[in-house]
């Protein structure tokens, strides 16, 4: 898949027509194939597995399928929530390095202007704003690849607490820890 057509690259609208689908586009540097929620552990880890890194890094496009998964509509239809229930949507966007490219503007990588950069950041940004706004908290992981902190990721984070920056892979399992301790702490209101 790629970016949706501007704006809708930043919605969760229901694709309705044809300039509202989605582009069918199997880029070559992703070869895994997109995972709809599921609560079995091993196909998650599975499809985990069959990631290789390759190409350059296109964040808002992960962040919006992420959204799309959470959402119970078309494309990827999340199971109904019991009404019963009071539910957090989250979302936990890891990236090993800078946002680099998306359908319209960067080459995947840092030798991409600073301009090319900057638009692609802008999309982000107006992305992870709308994906906020539906009350869904977004957590940012980057795991340095030595081009240094993103100027879009803590901002995407839903608040200071939910960047996190990583200098050495082995701090991942701590960052990850530390997020599931945050999301499953009980909040009782009246």
């Amino acid at each position: 898949m790629t970016d949706r057509d501007q704006s809708y690259d930043v919605s969760d609208a229901l694709p309705s027509a044809l300039t509202t689908q989605f582009v069918a586009d199997q880029d070559p540097y992703c070869l895994a194939k997109l995972l709809a929620l599921t609560s079995t552990a091993s196909t998650v880890k599975s499809t985990i597995d069959a990631m290789s890194a390759n190409g350059g890094t296109n964040q808002t496009i992960g962040l919006h399928w992420g959204w799309l998964s959470l959402l119970q509509q078309a494309p990827l239809n999340a199971p109904a929530e019991d009404v019963n229930n009071v539910y957090q949507h989250v979302i936990i966007l890891f990236t090993d390095g800078q946002n680099t490219v998306n359908r319209w503007n960067g080459d995947g990588s840092m030798t991409s202007s600073s301009t090319e950069r900057g638009k692609i950041d802008t999309r982000m940004e107006a992305l992870c704003t709308a994906v906020k706004a539906k009350n869904t908290t977004i957590y940012t992981v980057q795991l340095d690849d030595g081009t240094g902190v993103s100027p879009v990721l803590p901002k995407c984070a839903s608040g200071s607490a939910n960047f996190f920056m990583l200098s050495n892979p082995s701090e991942i399992d701590a960052a990850f820890t530390q997020i599931g301790t945050s999301i499953s702490k009980l909040r009782v209101s009246k």
